[in-house]
């Protein structure tokens, strides 16, 4: 269903906006260092002064922030009141269709068999297919348009289209059989009012970028998100309270219709942040210039309101195919092209938690979907303490421990360093603070030579644990072993964000890095369009080969996630492409990719 998705999305976005114009042109403004001496990059010590000089928060931006964070907390929770009850509707008015019962309450034990589960899912991962399709078209468009009009309201705009998706199929469930219940299809259409999730999450990072600096802005995106995934983690188990204690889902749906009219209407006790941009963008580029064309149309036809409005989505539609050609024109490394891929091939394993979770747990251990909650509550968990707690300890100590050669050519360029290859060498041996950088105090972790290195190895092992996660849940015979496969996919909860973190490295240009973080975003959307429905034929196919095959959609996520692995053991990083080949040739030099790498393996703590 939208809603859930979308919140869902929200819940585990990136700390990196969707919107490559607005991320472009606002993280181009904050990411300017204070004036120095010389460049950032002549300086590999001087990464803490420079984030001490832009950490003065302005306090408008402080409480914009905790607003924002409000608004997800309450925006996110609505995601398990609507949920859990859809599913159990929709379960129960297939189970009387196949039972062919009208009136008379059916126990729902029995609506656990082949043919209903194998309704429901179809139904379920066609509607989120036709989705993910048209949030594909509509979220470029509605990106742009927050450009022009603000964020404001195309944020709420956003949050209408949901709320409209969740009455509409709410009103076929209470219409039936009057009305078909695969009428609820047609609320696959409600992201072309305001774009989806994929705007919403744009449209949030764009805000938080506005009104912070570059030092603050990664504690920002982390205060969002924690609130985004408590408000996630929270709702499922409310859902299940509410539905055994009251005997029915119908009230959990105006729960969550209620939460989204709040998170829509409290969107603008948030001030405007498109113009709190310190310096004009800068027509230099040409997606920046029709940016400013769209902004300032011409005004010969302002006396023809028709004729305007033309000339308006003639514009805009102008500036969205400027910008999808800017955005793929950054594509040329071949090891990016691979790390798309890879967000093209991983959205089956989020999908399979969202929609697939609870229909397979309550047909194949026979509990109801109330109770499924709870279990999706304590996945919500793990994905947390894994988040916040597992990954940014791993990360802080691992041992990072350059080459030698690469020592000295930093320390080359410090006024500070000695220009020698023992004084290099001595940058590792002595405890300076070249060695507090890159080396850890624990021992019996695996060291890397770069940010980089380490980045890539820790994908390819949250990949590996969400292939043995998913061979888990395929097999798992009862439920408690399921909630084991269920914590391992947690611990490889972090391949989004070192995915990204990869990334970055081949675009060190900050408004190329928005226009790519725009094109992943249409990548993973893409992926929604085959992942549901992929899953929901494989649990039907699952169901008629009977047995252990039911588990057949996780053995599905299973070899997505070794593709993955394949996909990621082909990567070059740029200090490694070519025969002794430098980071610079690949990221557009001026040592921007060991800079990029530095502060992209940064930002995961």
């Amino acid at each position: 269903m939208q809603p859930e998705n979308a919140v869902r999305h929200a819940a585990g976005g990136e700390t990196e906006p969707l919107l490559g114009g607005a991320r472009g042109r606002a993280g181009t403004e904050q990411r300017q260092p204070p004036p120095s001496p010389a460049p950032i990059e002549d300086h590999p010590g001087s990464y803490h002064r420079a984030d001490s000089a832009t950490s003065e928060t302005n306090p408008g931006g402080r409480g914009t922030v905790n607003l924002l964070s409000a608004i997800m907390f309450v925006t996110t929770g609505s995601a398990g009141f609507f949920l859990l009850p859809h599913t159990r509707i929709l379960e129960d008015i297939l189970c009387h269709d196949y039972y062919g019962i009208a009136e008379a309450p059916i126990d729902e034990l029995l609506c656990k068999v082949d043919p209903v589960q194998s309704q429901l899912t179809a139904i379920v991962g066609l509607k989120e297919g036709l989705e993910a399709l048209v949030s594909l078209f509509a979220a470029l468009p509605w990106g742009i348009a927050a450009d022009r009009i603000g964020r404001r309201p195309v944020f709420a705009l956003t949050l209408a289209g949901l709320i409209l998706n969740s009455v509409w199929v709410t009103a076929v469930f209470w219409f039936h059989p009057i009305l078909p219940v695969r009428l609820m299809l047609f609320g696959s259409a409600s992201p072309l009012l305001g774009g989806g999730g994929a705007v919403l999450i744009g449209v949030l990072f764009s805000m938080v970028t506005d009104v912070t600096t570059e030092a603050d802005r990664s504690l920002c995106f982390l205060r969002v998100h924690v609130a985004s995934m408590c408000g996630f983690l929270l709702s499922p188990t409310l859902s299940s309270l509410m539905m055994e204690r009251t005997g029915t889902p119908w009230y959990n749906i105006l729960v969550g219709c209620g939460l989204l009219c709040l998170g829509a209407s409290a969107i603008f006790f948030v001030p405007e942040t498109l113009h709190q941009s310190k310096e004009p963008p800068s027509p230099t580029s040409p997606a920046d210039s029709v940016t400013i064309d769209a902004q300032n149309p011409p005004e010969e036809d302002d006396d023809k309101p028709l004729a305007a409005g033309g000339r308006l989505l003639q514009h805009v539609l102008s500036q969205a195919r400027q910008r999808l050609a800017d955005s793929l024109a950054i594509l040329r490394a071949r090891s990016l092209i691979l790390l798309l891929l890879v967000c093209l091939a991983y959205m089956p394993v989020l999908n399979s938690t969202v929609s697939l979770m609870t229909p397979f747990m309550s047909r194949r251990y026979g509990i109801t979907i109330a109770r499924t909650g709870y279990v999706q509550t304590a996945y919500g968990v793990m994905q947390i303490v894994q988040s916040l707690v597992v990954l940014p300890w791993i990360m802080r100590r691992i041992a990072v421990v350059p080459r030698e050669e690469e020592v000295g050519s930093r320390d080359r360029h410090n006024n500070n360093t000695n220009n020698t290859a023992g004084g290099d060498v001595a940058a590792i041996a002595s405890p300076c603070k070249h060695q507090r950088t890159y080396t850890s105090s624990s021992s019996w972790l695996p060291s890397f030579r770069s940010n980089p290195h380490r980045d890539l190895v820790l994908a390819k092992l949250s990949f590996l644990l969400l292939l043995l996660g998913s061979v888990t849940l395929a097999l798992a015979p009862t439920l408690a072993i399921f909630i084991l496969g269920l914590a391992l996919l947690a611990l490889g909860t972090g391949y989004a964000s070192l995915t990204r973190s990869l990334m970055a490295l081949y675009v060190p240009d900050p408004a190329h890095t928005s226009r790519l973080f725009s094109v992943t975003g249409m990548v993973e959307t893409l992926g929604g369009v085959y992942a549901s429905p992929l899953l929901s034929a494989l649990f039907a196919l699952g169901m008629r080969l009977g047995g252990g095959w039911i588990g057949l959609p996780w053995l599905g996520v299973a070899g997505f996630m070794a593709l993955c692995i394949a996909l990621l053991m082909a990567i070059r990083l740029p200090g490694d492409e070519g025969s002794g080949g430098h980071e610079d040739d690949e990221t557009g030099g001026g040592g921007g990719g060991e800079q990029h790498g530095r502060r992209s393996g940064e930002s995961l703590l």
